[in-house]
């Protein structure tokens, strides 16, 4: 609307007279680059090119946004899924390796040791590794609700759960100095490695940990520590609630799950495999978004370059037929607007870019749920994918004017203005 507006107050202002004859070109000046040594090595076509675009600036400027809207919007879209896409991949390969998880309703030491040596020669079941988790408050510059997870032996915990960097990859060793917390849960009480943090428990009691460093993580918030730790806060042993299994490679689903729930502790158990296929299922849904956003993109790139396009064609209608009687045959003449439209692209496409990097980021900041962490890697396919498409609009824009360019007559220059 302001556009519109702005481009009616121009003309309505304008004089009648003037009004009624068509627009006189802009004329041509001289440019920064026709005074350095590489003007001389660039080509008759290019330098017209180059001179036509200093001439229409602001059809240029225009272009280049429009273009890179597009590039931006086509980025954003396949950086979405690629950031959700990598949570189920990422936290159930990179991070779980475990197979199956099982809870427990007798969570006493003997119970446990009991169960860990019954298992042990149960077919197919490779490794066990327990766990006491319960929920409590994390108090930093936020207050977040979290899983406290103790583990019964630390060294045994990396068969099932890697605690690494990010940013490094390089892993994290819990001891019994302090606590390691997930990525998410270290962004949202504003605390990191060094410093401390203050857990509260059901029964109102308050402790305080160090944080000896922050893990990847993207699904829950988790505070890892040691049993003995666990101890010296609370001044009790931990109940173990939860038990970790790693099975053998071709194992008997059927067969591993009735041997688990055969034990008396064990409540339920649950396969890795299934929660991360429900991942990849909402993928489908996304997929459609990403479609969607595609179109909104594509739609807005073709009608920028269609309308600019036309613009162009229309107004210099009379030099394009001016060119034909100089003996330029069709494909020359429209590349003679082809070469300013291509630039434009490119130059779009580079901003574009740029600008689908902070755009997605954004997204992803925005559409995070507080208990989960979508991927911040940016997939060079989606660099490809985003330009490949823009770039594939432009082209087709380019290839419809082509037989409108065609079609002017070499009579148009010879009419008079009047």
């Amino acid at each position: 609307g302001l556009v519109a507006w702005w481009a009616c107050r121009r003309d309505l202002t304008g004089v009648t007279a003037a009004l009624l004859r068509p627009r006189a070109p802009k004329s041509g000046k001289r440019i920064l680059l026709e005074r350095s040594p590489l003007w001389r090595k660039i080509g008759f076509l290019s330098k017209i090119a180059i001179r036509n675009i200093s001439r229409y600036k602001g059809r240029m400027l225009i272009s280049v946004l429009g273009v890179c809207g597009c590039c931006a919007l086509l980025f954003a879209g396949f950086g979405l899924r690629v950031s959700v896409a990598d949570v189920a991949d990422l936290q159930y390969g990179g991070i779980y390796h475990f197979d199956a998880v099982c809870a427990l309703n007798e969570p006493s030491a003997r119970v446990v040791n009991n169960l860990e040596a019954a298992l042990a020669e149960t077919p197919d079941v490779e490794g066990v590794t327990f766990l006491s988790e319960q929920t409590m408050e994390v108090k930093g510059k936020a207050t977040v609700s979290a899983s406290i997870a103790a583990v019964r032996k630390p060294e045994e915990l990396e068969p099932f759960i890697s605690l690494r960097e990010r940013a490094t990859g390089d892993p994290l060793s819990l001891t019994d100095d302090g606590v390691i917390i997930t990525e998410k849960l270290s962004r949202l009480i504003g605390r990191g490695a060094g410093d401390s943090l203050t857990l509260k428990d059901g029964s109102g009691a308050q402790v305080e940990a160090q944080i000896l460093g922050v893990t990847e993580h993207y699904v829950l918030h988790y505070v890892y520590m040691t049993e003995t730790l666990y101890r010296s806060l609370w001044e009790t042993s931990p109940s173990y609630t939860v038990m970790y299994v790693n099975l053998e490679e071709n194992y008997d689903r059927e067969g591993v799950s009735r041997a688990l729930l055969e034990q008396k502790p064990v409540l339920g158990c649950a396969f890795a495999s299934d929660v991360s296929t429900v991942f990849h299922d909402l993928l489908g849904s996304l997929d459609m978004i990403v479609v969607v956003i595609i179109i909104a993109a594509g739609t807005l790139a073709i009608i920028v370059m269609f309308s600019l396009t036309n613009i162009a064609v229309n107004e210099r209608k009379r030099e394009l037929a001016t060119i034909k009687v100089l003996g330029f045959y069709d494909r020359e003449v429209s590349a003679y607007i082809y070469r300013e439209n291509i630039l434009s692209t490119v130059l779009g496409i580079a901003a574009g870019l740029g600008a689908g990097i902070f755009l997605n980021r954004f997204i992803i900041s925005t559409a995070e749920v507080d208990m989960v962490m979508f991927s911040p890697r940016n997939d060079p396919l989606t660099f490809l994918y985003a330009a490949g498409l823009t770039l594939f609009f432009a082209v087709a824009v380019n290839l419809a004017f082509h037989w409108k360019i065609k079609r002017i007559s070499m009579v148009e220059s010879l009419k008079s203005a009047e």
